[in-house]
């Protein structure tokens, strides 16, 4: 029953949940006010350290990103499977937890529109088609959200990119 404005007073930061819209009152004072406003993606990437494959895309993120921690495991890789698929992200970021070798991660494009530097070191795109035009307006933004994650990537880093989309289109596509 709290819009959360007063809370703004007395915090530095706003993280904020996916579920949370970006033109909700209270980020809209945040910003206003200079606070940084961070989504839990973006602050958990930020405490945990341990190299992350990132899998995003309209359709068959879950899929993909149980399978790949499946795999993983198999090979022997303690590996934690975390982010849209259930498990937060920032869960790995507690008190007396042991953190794995490998972070596979399903993002959402609500993730992504609050994680200005997340850089996984592995980022996965499946296929790009329309959806939560309810949320981001236009098809063309919402792209933009999903292939926001490849912008930061470093040199070295992986970008796996389908046939069917312009590598050209994906910023920082072709660091690897």
């Amino acid at each position: 029953g709290d819009d959360g404005l007063s809370a703004l007073e007395e915090v530095s930061a706003v993280v904020t949940s996916p579920g949370v819209p970006a033109a909700a009152p209270v980020l809209n004072a945040a910003r206003e006010r200079g606070l940084p406003v961070l989504g839990e993606l973006e602050c958990a990437w930020r405490m945990v350290e341990a190299p992350v494959i990132a899998v995003t895309g309209t359709n068959g993120k879950t899929t993909t990103t149980e399978l790949l921690g499946h795999l993983l495991r198999e090979l022997g890789t303690s590996t934690a499977v975390v982010g849209n698929v259930g498990t937060a992200y920032s869960s790995l970021a507690l008190p007396g937890v042991d953190l794995p070798e490998q972070i596979v991660c399903e993002v959402s494009s609500f993730q992504l529109e609050w994680a200005p530097a997340f850089a996984p070191e592995t980022a996965v795109l499946l296929n790009l088609g329309s959806d939560h035009l309810d949320r981001h307006g236009t098809l063309a933004e919402y792209h933009r959200t999903k292939l926001s994650m490849f912008s930061h990537q470093l040199p070295g880093d992986v970008a796996v990119i389908p046939d069917d989309v312009d590598a050209a289109t994906v910023p920082g596509a072709g660091v690897t």
